[in-house]
C-alpha cells in the first residue's frame, strides 16, 4: 500500500508475508555468488546498507563494467575500487585482460576530468579503451609500457590551452602504444597535439603512434621564433628513441609536424611513415636535431627518418596562423621550415598537392 493509513484500512497479514518472503529473496541474492547484483549507478551501491559475501559479482550500469566485492575494507579511489559509503566493504573492477573502457573506471564523457584525474585512470590498467569524448581541463601523459586504443567514436578534447593535449612519459619501457587517438587542440593558443620527449618527461623511449589524427592546435600569435608557442599537430622533442609513428594525419595546425633535439643512435631512429597534413601553414619544422653538448661529428645527433608524407594546401599562408610579425607573416610563409642544425633527415617519397 502507499500509505500506512491505506495499510491500516485493509486485511495486511498477506501483504506483510509477501515483504517477508522479498526480503529473504533480496537477502538471498546477495548472498549467493552465482546471482549478478546490478545497481543503476556507483552511488547505489555505495548507500547500499548490507554487505555482500567476499568475491559477488556488482554490475554497475553506469560504467558498464563488473566489480568484485573483495576482502576487507580496501582502499577506495573511485577508478578501479570503490569503497562503501554505509558498510565496511569495497568493490574492485574485473580485470580479465582485456582492454577497460574508460567509462568503467569513472569517466564521464562529455564532462571535463582534470590532469591528475585522467592521469590516474590511464594508470588503472595496462590496456585502455577510449569508445566517446574524454574531455581534458588539460593534457594528459600515458604511462610507460601502456596500450591505449580510441574505438569508434573515440576522441580526446580540451577544455584550456596547454602545451601538450597528448603526452608520454618517460621510463624504462617495452613498448608503449597509441592506437587511433583522435586529438583536437580546440583552437587554444599554444598547444600542441601529441608531445613526444621534451623537458621533465623523462628519457622516453619504445612508443608506437598508429593512425593518429590531429586537428585545431594553434601557436600562440606574435611569436619571434619557430622553437615555441604550440601549434603542432605532432611534436618529437628531445631525449626520445626507437619511436614509431605510422599514418599520421594533422589537420588545421600551424604545423603538421615539428622535429626538435631528437637524440637517437641511428640504429634507434625516429621512424615517421606517411605522415599528412592538410590546411596546415606549415607541414614540418625540423630545427635543433642534436645533442648541444656535442660536436656535429660526435656521432649523437638526432635521427629522423621520414618515408611518404603528403601536403594538402599547405603553406598557403592562412590569416589565422600569423599576425603580420615575428617569424611568421605572409613574406615568410612556406609549406616546409628548415632550420639552424637540421641534421641527420632522410626523407623520400614526399608530395605537395595545393589548390
Amino acid at each position: 500500500f502507499p500509505t500506512d493509513t491505506e495499510a491500516d484500512a485493509n486485511d495486511t497479514s498477506n501483504a506483510i508475508r509477501l515483504a517477508d518472503d522479498i526480503n529473504s529473496l533480496n537477502l538471498s541474492i546477495v548472498n549467493d555468488l552465482s546471482q549478478l547484483y546490478i545497481f543503476d549507478t556507483a552511488q547505489e551501491f555505495k548507500d547500499f546498507p548490507t554487505e555482500f559475501p567476499d568475491g559477488k559479482t556488482i554490475h554497475l550500469n553506469d560504467r558498464d563494467a563488473d566489480f568484485t566485492k573483495i576482502t576487507g575494507i580496501g582502499t577506495g579511489n573511485d577508478i578501479d575500487i570503490l569503497a562503501s559509503t554505509s558498510v565496511n566493504q569495497s568493490i574492485e573492477l574485473v580485470d580479465d585482460g582485456s582492454r577497460v573502457d574508460i567509462k568503467a573506471l569513472g569517466v564521464v564523457y562529455g564532462v571535463a576530468m582534470s590532469r591528475a584525474d585522467a592521469r590516474a585512470v590511464l594508470g588503472a590498467s595496462s590496456k585502455i579503451g577510449i569508445s566517446g569524448n574524454w574531455l581534458l581541463t588539460q593534457g594528459v601523459s600515458q604511462p610507460v609500457d601502456t596500450d591505449v586504443e580510441f574505438i569508434g567514436d573515440g576522441k580526446v578534447t580540451i577544455a584550456s590551452s596547454f602545451f601538450q593535449v597528448w603526452a608520454f612519459e618517460g621510463g624504462t619501457a617495452t613498448k608503449t602504444r597509441l592506437t587511433n587517438p583522435v586529438i583536437d587542440g580546440g583552437n587554444f593558443l599554444g598547444c600542441n597535439g601529441v608531445g613526444v620527449g621534451g623537458s621533465g618527461l623523462g628519457f622516453v623511449q619504445s612508443v608506437v603512434i598508429t593512425n593518429p589524427k590531429i586537428i585545431n592546435c594553434i601557436r600562440q600569435p606574435d611569436h619571434l621564433d619557430t622553437y615555441n608557442g604550440g601549434g603542432r599537430g605532432i611534436m618529437v622533442e628531445s631525449d626520445v628513441v626507437d619511436i614509431q609513428i605510422s599514418n599520421p594525419d594533422s589537420s588545421n595546425c600551424t604545423s603538421g609536424y615539428g622535429y626538435q633535439c631528437t637524440i637517437a643512435a641511428p640504429a634507434d631512429r625516429v621512424t615517421v611513415i606517411n605522415p599528412i597534413a592538410r590546411e596546415c601553414m606549415h607541414y614540418a619544422e625540423f630545427f635543433d636535431l642534436a645533442d648541444f653538448s656535442n660536436t656535429p661529428d660526435s656521432g649523437d645527433m638526432g635521427g629522423i627518418n621520414i618515408i611518404g608524407g603528403y601536403a594538402y594546401n599547405c603553406g598557403l599562408g592562412q590569416s589565422q596562423f600569423f599576425s603580420g610579425v615575428g617569424a611568421f607573416d605572409a613574406n615568410r610563409d612556406t609549406g616546409v621550415i628548415m632550420c639552424e642544425r637540421a641534421r641527420h633527415v632522410t626523407w623520400t617519397g614526399f608530395k605537395i598537392h595545393n589548390i
